[in-house]
């Protein structure tokens, strides 16, 4: 059973206005806290408490950053959905560990106390084959087969051989025939095609 004193509290240090007697804002006792002793959710309802949205994403974000600090593993996403299901996404040079996964699990159970906020927390690293969406991401992955999908609909199977400074632009080598004036017969040589990440679709590392 939650504890309701540290509940308001919590509530009333994240959402100050919460305690005043103007607060005329939304209130609600969500499904998940249908176990709550009648009183205390009246009193929740007396105090026009909004508890729609429990986890603090901010906090858990400077959580997360702060625990893989010095490390080599960085963030990829983190979700929080409506009903505080929390998905938090890790990767690294070296790959993610189930140890490195339990270690930043416990940080956060650590600071997001679970007698007060009602939540499910996954800590996992990105799959291989798993879309980028981070910087950190293109760059670790130069000299990796990848699998791009343009806006425009081209389909590029190639090596990823080098990342612009800003991560705006990437170039990728792309086998091909190359027919040469006075040759004979074709040759199959890597032809470089510079991307721009504005026009990136999807880019992942290509396993096939």
């Amino acid at each position: 059973m939650l504890n309701f004193a540290a509940l308001y509290e919590t509530l009333k240090r994240r959402r100050p206005e919460a305690s005043s007697s103007s607060f005329d804002g939304p209130w609600s006792c969500e499904a998940r806290y249908c176990y709550l002793p009648t009183a205390e959710c009246e009193a929740m309802a007396a105090n026009k408490i909004d508890i729609n949205y429990m986890l603090d994403k901010e906090l858990l974000r400077n959580t997360v950053e702060e625990a893989i600090a010095g490390t080599d593993i960085f963030l990829v996403n983190i979700t929080v959905s409506a009903d505080n299901i929390v998905d938090v996404t890790i990767d690294s040079h070296e790959g993610i560990d189930i140890d490195q996964c339990t270690a930043l699990s416990r940080r956060i159970t650590e600071v997001f106390d679970r007698d007060v906020e009602d939540y499910e927390l996954t800590v996992g690293s990105a799959g291989v084959t798993a879309p980028w969406s981070v910087d950190a991401q293109y760059r670790m992955n130069v000299g990796n087969p990848v699998d791009v999908l343009t806006r425009d609909g081209r389909r590029i199977h190639g090596t990823l051989v080098a990342v612009s400074e800003d991560c705006q632009a990437v170039t990728v080598t792309v086998p091909t025939k190359v027919r040469h004036e006075g040759a004979k017969r074709p040759v199959i040589e890597d032809v470089p095609h510079e991307i721009l990440r504005s026009n990136i679709k999807t880019i992942a590392r290509d396993i096939d």
